[in-house]
Formats: C-alpha cells, sequence, structure tokens
C-alpha cells in the first residue's frame, strides 16, 4: 500500500464540488479485474490524463454499503439469469466523510446503469427500510419488483477502499476498489485481498479512453462483474451459482 500511495501523491487533485461535474448517474460503465501488485504500474501510465479526488488530504476513501434483497434472493437471481433491466437496492455510507445514502441502481438492455438516490439525515447503513425509503424504491422498481420491495431485508455487507479518478475533457470518471470485504447476515464473511476493480464510467461510451488505452497495452481486458452478486455467491450456500462458477474459481487468485 506504500508503493500505492506514493503514486497516489503525483495526481493532480480534484475537489469534491468540481467532481460533481461530472455526476455521471447515467452512464456506461467498464469494468476489469487486476491483481493489487499492478496498480501501481497502472497509476504511473495515467497521472497525465487525470486528476484525484482529496477531501481533507485524503486521496483513498473507505465505503460501507449494506444490500438488501429477499429471503430467495430476488434482485441477485435477477442478475445470475441475465435478466435485462435489473435492480439492486442498496444503503450506502461514505466513512471518511460521514454521508449515507439509499440508492436504488438500474441495469438496462443497453447495458446503461442508472442510479438514483436519496441522502439520508441518519448516517448509519443499517437505519432499515422506512416506509418512505420503500416509497423511494418502487418509484424506480416497477411492476413486480416494486411489490417485491415490501419484503427485502439486509443480506450482504460490503467494505472496501476506493481510489477515484476524473478525466474533466473527456467527462469520464475511473475508480479503483481494494481491500474488498464480504459479511453475509446468515454465515461467515469472506476478503478479497489482492483484488482491484477497476470501473470506467463514461457519460457515452468511446474507446478513445486513455484508461482503456492503458488496460489494452497492459493486455488486461473487461470482465463482466458484480460486488453484490459475487458476495452472495461466496458466502449463501442456497443460491445457484452456476453462471458465475468460472468467475468464482478467477478469484482464488486474489484470496
Amino acid at each position: 500500500m506504500i508503493h500505492i500511495e506514493r503514486n497516489l501523491a503525483v495526481f493532480r487533485a480534484i475537489g469534491l464540488e468540481n467532481l460533481q461535474t461530472i455526476r455521471l448517474m447515467k452512464r456506461h460503465d467498464t469494468k476489469y479485474l487486476l491483481h493489487r501488485n499492478r496498480l501501481s504500474s497502472v497509476l504511473e501510465y495515467l497521472y497525465e490524463h487525470y486528476e484525484i479526488l482529496e477531501i481533507d488530504k485524503k486521496r483513498s476513501f473507505r465505503y460501507d454499503t449494506l444490500y438488501y434483497d429477499t429471503d430467495d434472493y430476488y434482485f441477485y437471481s435477477q442478475h445470475h439469469n441475465q435478466k435485462l433491466n435489473r435492480h439492486k437496492v442498496r444503503f450506502r455510507k461514505y466513512l471518511d466523510i460521514d454521508r449515507c445514502y439509499f440508492e436504488v441502481k438500474f441495469k438496462s438492455n443497453k447495458e446503461i446503469t442508472e442510479k438514483n438516490r436519496l441522502l439520508l439525515g441518519d448516517c448509519e447503513v443499517d437505519c432499515g427500510m422506512s416506509d418512505s425509503l420503500k416509497e423511494f424504491a418502487r418509484a424506480y422498481i416497477p411492476n413486480e419488483g416494486g411489490i417485491i420491495v415490501e419484503g427485502i431485508c439486509p443480506r450482504v455487507r460490503i467494505g472496501y477502499s476506493r481510489i477515484t479518478l476524473a478525466n474533466r475533457l473527456d467527462r469520464e470518471r475511473l475508480t479503483f476498489d481494494l481491500n474488498l470485504r464480504y459479511d453475509n447476515v446468515n454465515s461467515a464473511g469472506c476478503s478479497l485481498d489482492n483484488l482491484v476493480i477497476a470501473e470506467l464510467k463514461q457519460g457515452s461510451f468511446s474507446r478513445n479512453s486513455p484508461f482503456m488505452q492503458c488496460f489494452r497495452d497492459m493486455r488486461i481486458f473487461p470482465a463482466k462483474f458484480s460486488k453484490y452478486c459475487t458476495g452472495v455467491a461466496l458466502t449463501e450456500r442456497n443460491v445457484k451459482t452456476n453462471r458465475f462458477k468460472k468467475r468464482l474459481l478467477q478469484l482464488e487468485k486474489y484470496l
């Protein structure tokens, strides 16, 4: 981590207010998986093209996210069964700035991610599903999913650290998530200590991103990956995992 911190120190800083100009709540996401021992080389390539989010002299931030689902894992099953137009429901707390949101995340059949969120005054991610939060969720989850909201409860808590880079010229954000820790409310948790999840967020998809060029040169290729579904598959015995088995085997090298 010391080497990574040295790499982060080289980047020009961007404040949270300036980052808000490229919020990209509706966007195209491209994800990559890499071993943490390759992260320093990636960062060395990128510092000429990106600025780094800095708040109170910090450049890496801790996240605490609690995902909600039904007893039979309705939202997880949507993803596992490759259902288009699917949703996820979660509380997310930004530990270093003491801010908490309730979020409904939507993935369309055109591979567009849309996130709707509500800032909470109570900064605890397990504050529970009040009637007003259920109403908020139903507004963005139509039909059967809206009914499902009545029966959802906490399932998997995910903790990690995030580095956020921004390219204001090309209107794109880039995040690196590491130190991933899963805790299932029904079973033992697990950690993926050596995994780094890189995610490029673009308003409109473009292969001309400096980040994409970097990863092409390093022969790191896009990967389908859901932190929530991976957490369920790793920690919950009573769910289908057929579609994720290849990925789960690949993750063994990151333990």
